[in-house]
């Protein structure tokens, strides 16, 4: 039941920071819920070395098609942590 709790939470972390990618040149569109986002770049952005600098840094991504980047972080991940993967996201767009 914590677990349940503190991934509500951080989903609510998530949100609040990925609106601020929402006006990015680059950012098309951001979905997802709980602990599940994608953010779907310009078809011309280069997404997979976007995902190899995150790696780079220690982050692990996957990406989907129509050039989404999935952020799928662990149920335990705290606040703190979710805010410095953010922050490497900026650095490396």
């Amino acid at each position: 039941i914590e677990c349940l709790s503190k991934s509500r939470a951080n989903s609510h972390v998530i949100r609040n920071i990925l609106q601020e990618f929402i006006g990015m040149s680059q950012v098309v569109d951001i979905r997802g819920v709980g602990m599940f986002w994608g953010i779907q770049f310009e078809n011309d952005y280069d997404l997979e070395a976007l995902r190899l600098r995150l790696l780079e840094k220690g982050y692990l991504t996957m990406t989907a098609r129509n050039n989404v980047l999935r952020i799928s972080p662990p149920l335990t991940i705290s606040a703190f942590e979710i805010e410095k993967f953010f922050d490497k996201l900026r650095e490396s767009i």
